[in-house]
């Protein structure tokens, strides 16, 4: 860099420095960062920035922030809904107009929450947290706003707001039946179990018992066969008084047991459960606003007959790689028989979660059209 580019960007950078004065401190220190770059020799490692850095973009952000405006921000709710460590007015630190912040929301255990929800302040009646869904039914909701959607569970959001005027944020809660987790786990994809599995459902606050019950819109479950690649065909028929015991709760009234009965669901099956809107909190009489649904598999044969793979013939190591579909079933050991009917064993290799690979060592060209037939054994959880 000549002196003269370098006075370019000390002009630049002073032009800016007079025309920032509501964050003075901010912009010293990056005018200081600056001219370390600028003046510092190139051979210096320590000061070495990293290749993707862009200084330029670097200082047209800190400049628009610096330059947008402060917004007064409250974050409320009636204190029964949970916490919010951003609670009360100016609470969420810094917050700029255009700029995204994070506010973090978790319910008591007798609460979801719905959604969040933006308002100008000024709209707000003072009494509106006595009875809110009566007192802002009419309210318009903010609609220059950038929401996040969270789980009924809370978290952490990322939100943006686009107006200079105050503005309340509501995290909106329901008080009704919350599921925190299950036994099969809720979204996973293809979980393998035995077939005398237990099914667990975990609440967050005790639920009417008289509404736990095997019954359209309580507590269903049903059950699809699986083909030879483990995919479900088929309607779902219903099983729960054909399989399971009746649900039962524990003493906390928290807690959902479905025991298998005598006869255990067959092999090769896809098992789904679905906790409808009927199942009610014992605090009130409210359900939940969708039933929760959540399914595994049942592979208790530990193998999987593999119809379909392409093969190829890997001249410098002298072996046979075979690539397959399995959606989602992990194998742990792969076998091949020819058409002596020899079973050979090959190398499993995993390529991506419905894509594998296995390879079958020492062999010769002509041996892979002598391949008819495949098999993967699985891991199967209990």
């Amino acid at each position: 860099m000549n002196y003269a580019e370098s006075i370019d960007i000390k002009g630049f950078l002073l032009c800016n420095y007079y025309n920032m004065k509501k964050n003075k401190c901010r912009f010293i220190l990056l005018f200081t960062f600056v001219l370390l770059f600028v003046f510092v020799p190139t051979g210096c490692e320590l000061l070495k920035a990293p290749d993707d850095f862009d200084i330029l973009t670097t200082i047209d952000n800190e400049v628009a922030w610096a330059n947008a405006a402060n917004l007064n921000l409250t974050v409320a709710y009636p204190l029964e809904w949970g916490s919010s460590p951003q609670r009360g007015t100016g609470n969420a630190g810094d917050v700029r107009v255009g700029f995204a912040f994070e506010v973090e929301f978790t319910p008591s255990p007798a609460y979801s929450l719905i959604q969040w929800r933006a308002y100008e302040t000024s709209l707000l009646p003072e009494s509106w947290l006595d009875d809110p869904e009566h007192y802002l039914d009419e309210i318009p909701q903010l609609n220059n706003v950038i929401l996040p959607i969270v789980g009924a569970g809370g978290g952490i959001g990322l939100f943006t707001i686009n107006t200079t005027q105050p503005v309340t944020l509501i995290p909106w809660c329901r008080d009704m039946p919350r599921i925190i987790r299950t036994d099969p786990a809720m979204n996973i994809d293809d979980g393998l179990y035995n077939r005398m599995k237990n099914i667990t459902i975990y609440f967050a606050a005790p639920i009417n018992g008289s509404t736990a019950i095997f019954a359209p819109n309580h507590i269903e479950i049903t059950m699809r066969v699986l083909n030879a690649n483990g995919n479900p065909t088929g309607d779902p028929i219903h099983i729960e008084e054909l399989f399971f015991r009746n649900p039962v709760l524990n003493s906390q009234q928290t807690m959902i047991t479905i025991e298998v009965g005598t006869n255990a669901p067959p092999d090769h099956s896809e098992i789904t459960v679905k906790i409808g809107t009927e199942v009610t909190s014992n605090l009130n009489n409210n359900g939940m606003d969708e039933p929760v649904i959540f399914s595994w598999k049942i592979m208790d044969l530990s193998h999987i007959d593999i119809d379909w793979w392409e093969a190829y013939y890997i001249e410098a190591t002298r072996s046979i790689a075979f690539e397959w579909s399995l959606d989602g079933i992990v194998p742990f050991q792969v076998f091949y028989f020819l058409n002596d009917g020899v079973r050979q064993n090959a190398f499993y290799e995993g390529i991506t979660d419905d894509l594998h690979r296995a390879v079958i060592s020492n062999v010769q060209p002509l041996e892979i059209s002598g391949v008819t037939s495949g098999r993967a054994e699985t891991n199967i959880q209990q």
